[in-house]
């Protein structure tokens, strides 16, 4: 029976390693993002415009502040980085940028 040199068999369990940790790291993933998109499939509105829909959500009471996420986010990164606007008692109105959730990518028709 041949036998495995100690480089390969190192070689191999090396691969299996990095195998696993790439399901385990894609499963994750796949649970996360699952989590995120029911966090954010409710709680906002859609406004339709003369340039298409915009996705928006409103929270509080107050004079209205219009709070626009930073790149990579949508209405709901507005609310959270805006709840101490609520807290201290304005009324938040976070939209999300086109491409974002349910804000097409291209609003200009």
């Amino acid at each position: 029976m041949p036998r495995i040199s100690l480089e390969r068999a190192v070689a191999i369990l090396a691969g299996l390693l990095v195998a696993g940790l790439s399901v385990l790291t894609y499963t994750c993933y796949q649970r996360d993002i699952h989590q995120a998109r029911e966090r954010i499939s409710v709680g906002s509105q859609i406004a339709e415009t003369p340039c298409g829909p915009i996705e928006y959500a409103v929270a509080g009471d107050g004079l209205p502040v219009l709070v626009v996420h930073g790149a990579g986010g949508g209405y709901d990164q507005g609310m959270d980085f805006s709840a101490a606007l609520v807290q201290s008692g304005f009324r938040v109105i976070a939209m999300s940028r086109f491409g974002y959730l349910r804000t097409p990518a291209c609003l200009m028709r």
